[in-house]
């Protein structure tokens, strides 16, 4: 078994270096090409089950890793 660990990709600029704990804020464009290149590195990895908060940017960082086209 493997447990991988990933961190939410870059969030919107204005919200770079602070603390935005439970504000639920989306990924920067940045951040959406950061969660596709994710993706792809996982598209040939099984992936039987996975986690995320309910925040909209680690929803939005673990979508792709869900699309297997």
């Amino acid at each position: 078994m493997n447990i991988y660990l990933i961190r939410h990709g870059e969030v919107v600029k204005k919200y770079l270096h602070r603390y935005v704990g439970s504000t639920d804020i989306g990924l920067s464009n940045d951040g959406k090409k950061q969660a596709k290149k994710l993706g792809n590195f996982f598209k040939n990895i099984e992936i039987d089950r996975l986690y995320t908060s309910q925040r909209k940017r680690a929803i939005q960082t673990a979508g792709p890793m869900l699309s297997k086209k």
